[in-house]
This record gives structure tokens, C-alpha cells and sequence, in this order.
């Protein structure tokens, strides 16, 4: 009977599997190495998506998962074993003496692995300023936390709305204000937005008119606000947008699609909750997908630059200067201090 595979084998320099399925001590885990297929026995439980060791290992020893190291075995790790929280710890970098080393040169993808596709064209809508959106949404959006409710009440009330909810915005300090700000004009001007209506309460930092005056300065799209103080309560407010919230909504709909190279993509990367799988399946592919639609010309943005702190050296690598990848370097240092 054919050994069903139950393992993954990473990087052909991997000292580790990932088991894709629980396995009990005793049982076989079965992996494919190239052509190959081997096995060997579990030593004790495995749990689902964790690491079992191929051969001995030695205390001080680097773990290799994806062909990368994961920190230092701080005990023995005999084959078959469980490489865990308990067993590895990640260790700090010299990254100073790395950068400068021979061994930490750029890596930058040129197409290698990468499919041979021809750049295709979408179909979206043109925006005055900026890349064309593939939706056409109208924006509810709050001035602050107590306007977030309403904001999500009429959305629900309009086809083609959405509404963000935000939870700040009150007797904020200035630097919050400016960030806060920011995110909410971005919102705004995100070419996935047709027009936007705004509520705010009346005691916000920033009042509805002052950041639908804001967004005017930056876009062409039809902006409207509305206080809930100056309207009378919530529910004055409310039938208000959704009324304006409707007519934008009408008026978005007789936009008519055009079509759009490749090159006008912009591909937003935003970590959606990591699990064990994520390294193994959904970060791969979003990154294959990233440098397929780079290499037609569209562009990629990734948030949460927290997220890189672990795998700063391996995205630096890949950086396109020798500036941006100190930048990387040092975005997760200034994080990892602010922490500390």
C-alpha cells in the first residue's frame, strides 16, 4: 500500500518537515523530497502544521525551515522529534555585519520561476486622479467613533455602500490627529471610492466639514457630510445620507467600465490573520502573484511592516538598492526598540 504524504519538505536544505496532518507517536510521516519519497517515524505526537526534526541535531544548532534559518536549538533534538517553542529560540542578527558581508547581496526577482504570461487588461472605472478602481463603491464614513453606528446603518440601507468603522477621533492629541486624518482622507480618495459622505457628531476633533473641505482639496469625486448634532439626532442624520448616499450611488452606477493594462494595478498586501499554513500556502501565493503582476508593470504595497520583524533579512535581500534594503533593516529595528 502506497504511503499517503502527510509531511511537507519546504526547501531541499530543510533539517525539518511540517506535518499537514496530526501524527501520533509511532506513526510514519511520509514527505516528498524531489522524486522521492521518505519517511520516518514519529518519536512522539506531532501536532497539526508543527515540525518534526529529519536527523539528529545537535543544542546551538540552526533550524532550517524554507531553506532559511528559524533561530537556535537551546536543547538536543533527536530525529523524529518535536521542534517547538521549547526547544528553539530565534537569536538577534548582526544585520551591520551582514549587510556589509558577501553573503547578504540583493536578490531582487528578475522573473526566475516566475510564469511567462502575457500583461492582460481589467476592466475598471476611471478616476480623475490616480490608477482606475475595480469597484465602485460609495464611502460612509465616520468623523469619529460615535458616528461609526450611523455610518453602518446607512450602508445597509444602500446598494453599492460600504462604511468603515473608526473608533478614534475624539480629544485626540495632535500626532493621533494627523494619522487619523490620513487614514481617513486615504480611505476617501481610494480609487475604489465613487463619492463619500461623511457624519461626524459635532464635538470631534476634526468636524464633518473641516474633512469633507479636506478630501474636496485632494479629489473630484462628490463629497457630502452631515453632524448629528446639527441635524437633530441620529435619526434625522441618517434619513439625510441615506438620501444623498442613494443619488451618489445611482450616479455611480451609469459610470460605464473601461478596459486597463496591467500596469494600472496596484495590489494591496494586508496580513489576514496568520496561521500555520499561512508560510506554506497563502503567503507563497500571494507573493507569486505580487511579482507576476510587478513584472507587467503594476505595482505591489505591503502594510504592516511589523509583520516582516523575523524575515527582514529575506525580504532585504530581495530589495532593488542597496538603500531600500537598509530601510527594511531598519523599519523592524526602530520597531523592535520602540517594544523594548
Amino acid at each position: 500500500m502506497e504511503q499517503s504524504i502527510n509531511a511537507l519538505l519546504m526547501d531541499e536544505h530543510d533539517n525539518v518537515v511540517t506535518c499537514v496532518k496530526e501524527v501520533k507517536r509511532g506513526q510514519s510521516v511520509a514527505y516528498q523530497d524531489g522524486a522521492a519519497l521518505r519517511t520516518l517515524v514519529a518519536e512522539e505526537d506531532i501536532p497539526y502544521c508543527h515540525k518534526i526534526a529529519l536527523t539528529d541535531l545537535a543544542e546551538g544548532e540552526d533550524i532550517i525551515k524554507y531553506g532559511e534559518s528559524l533561530g537556535k536549538l537551546v536543547a538536543p533534538v533527536k530525529k523524529g522529534h518535536w521542534v517547538n517553542d521549547q526547544n528553539l529560540k530565534s537569536v538577534p542578527r548582526d544585520y551591520e555585519s551582514e549587510l556589509a558581508g558577501d553573503d547578504f547581496v540583493m536578490q531582487a526577482k528578475q522573473s526566475a520561476g516566475a510564469p511567462d504570461l502575457e500583461p492582460f487588461s481589467f476592466w475598471g472605472y476611471r478616476r480623475a486622479e490616480g490608477r482606475p478602481g475595480v469597484r465602485n463603491h460609495v464611502l460612509i464614513l465616520p468623523t469619529c467613533a460615535c458616528g461609526s453606528e450611523c455610518c453602518r446603518i446607512v450602508a445597509s440601507q444602500v446598494r453599492g455602500a460600504v462604511n468603515i468603522v473608526f473608533n478614534t477621533g475624539c480629544s485626540d492629541v495632535a500626532a493621533n490627529t494627523a494619522m487619523s486624518q490620513k487614514v481617513l482622507t486615504g480611505f476617501a480618495c481610494n480609487p475604489n471610492v465613487y463619492g463619500v459622505v461623511i457624519i461626524g457628531l459635532g464635538c470631534e476633533t476634526v468636524p464633518h466639514a473641516a474633512l469633507r473641505e479636506k478630501i474636496q482639496k485632494m479629489t473630484s469625486k462628490p463629497v457630502a457630510s452631515f453632524g448629528i448634532q446639527e441635524e437633530g439626532g441620529t435619526l434625522k442624520t441618517i434619513e439625510k445620507a441615506v438620501r444623498v448616499a442613494r443619488d451618489m450611488a445611482q450616479q455611480a452606477g451609469m459610470q460605464q467600465k473601461e478596459l486597463f493594462p496591467a500596469s494600472e494595478l496596484l495590489l494591496g498586501i494586508e496580513c489576514g490573520g496568520s496561521d500555520a499554513t499561512s508560510g506554506i500556502a497563502c503567503n507563497p501565493a500571494v507573493g507569486e502573484l505580487s511579482d507576476i503582476l510587478v513584472d507587467m508593470g503594476a505595482s505591489a504595497m505591503m502594510s504592516e511592516s511589523i509583520e516582516w520583524i523575523g524575515g527582514e533579512h529575506i525580504l532585504a535581500k530581495r530589495a532593488a538598492t542597496p538603500e531600500i534594503q537598509r530601510q527594511i533593516i531598519r523599519v523592524c529595528e526602530a520597531y523592535e526598540a520602540h517594544l523594548g
